[in-house]
């Protein structure tokens, strides 16, 4: 080493070695796989189906909520009407469901294409009543009272 510096030179080959290793820790923090069996943290296939089930049930609670307010808003034949209805959409969103569910294969993921098949039709429901909240049901667009779902 030039310029007088010795420390460098007074390091055991130790010290450097235990120096290196500590840097390409610092380094590569995420670099290294995590030893087998330690927990991942990407969600299981079970995790993923449990939370999608939950998101479900919320939304299925929304849409009671929904359809319990324009039970009240409506006019009473409109009311009976959509009361009529509203078993007839849910068969045929739980048979779209079904299929596209079959269109998978059956296999793992048959559970999961199944629930988030089934909550987009949710949501596309609240999206669509939600504006018979509104003046002039939805014509003049999202109100107040549609806001809430």
């Amino acid at each position: 080493m030039r310029g007088g510096d010795t420390s460098a030179r007074s390091r055991t080959p130790g010290a450097l070695l235990a120096l290196a290793l500590a840097l390409a820790l610092v380094l590569c923090a995420g670099c290294a796989s995590s030893p087998a069996g330690a927990p991942s943290a990407a969600p299981t296939m079970q995790q993923t189906e449990q939370d999608e089930a939950a998101r479900l049930r919320a939304d299925q609670q929304k849409l009671a909520q929904l359809l319990h307010e324009l039970n009240t808003s409506l006019p009473p034949g409109s009311a009976q009407q959509l009361g009529q209805s509203q078993p007839r959409w849910e068969a045929l969103a739980r048979d779209e469901c079904g299929w596209q569910r079959e269109l998978s294969g059956g296999g793992s993921m048959a559970p999961l294409v199944y629930l988030t098949c089934l909550d987009q039709r949710v949501r596309n429901r609240i999206d669509w009543l939600k504006l018979f909240l509104c003046e002039g049901y939805g014509s003049t667009g999202e109100c107040a009272a549609s806001k809430r779902y």
